[in-house]
């Protein structure tokens, strides 16, 4: 059964996850949807990771209704709270995560099919050149992008950006 978790600090990720671990067992799962963006470094540009539910993660396990592991779980140190409400939503937790892992790259990273940009949105270059430079969508096509940046109109590929809602 998939639970959600939030963290203190994402920080502090995998502290958390060696905790439960040794509270539940050793068949774990967890899952943490992330982007890479590129962030301005003086004047190089630097692959940064960046969580796209920020300190919320996925954790998966059968005995996680057990009331001694729930409550052992409940003050793992690192842990801000566990999200209520799990038990009814299995089946729309379980779809955002496959629908997550399938729109995932090799490297585990989701692409940009996983953000729906439709025309008049605002958005914001996370890699590339352009990165922070907010612009406006004025065309969607199947593999292509136009966007307006100031006065300049731009054609991207969907594959080589990675853009997010502003």
């Amino acid at each position: 059964m998939w639970a959600v978790i939030k963290l203190k600090n994402i920080k502090n990720k995998f502290d958390v996850e060696k905790s439960l671990i040794n509270i539940i067992g050793s068949d774990v799962k967890f899952y943490a949807p992330k982007i890479q963006i590129d962030k301005k470094y003086k004047n190089n540009y630097v692959k940064k990771d960046c969580f796209v539910l920020g300190n919320y993660i996925f954790v998966y396990h059968k005995k996680i209704l057990n009331k001694m592991i729930f409550h052992k779980i409940n003050f793992t140190r690192g842990l801000d709270c566990f999200l209520d409400g799990f038990k009814s939503c299995q089946n729309e937790i379980s779809d955002f995560i496959n629908n997550c892992k399938i729109l995932e790259n090799s490297s585990g990273y989701l692409t940009q099919d996983f953000f729906k940009v439709i025309t008049g949105d605002k958005v914001k270059f996370n890699t590339g050149p352009f990165t922070s430079y907010i612009s406006e969508v004025i065309k969607v096509e199947s593999k292509k992008i136009n966007l307006l940046i100031g006065n300049y109109s731009l054609v991207v590929k969907k594959k080589n950006y990675l853009l997010s809602l502003v």
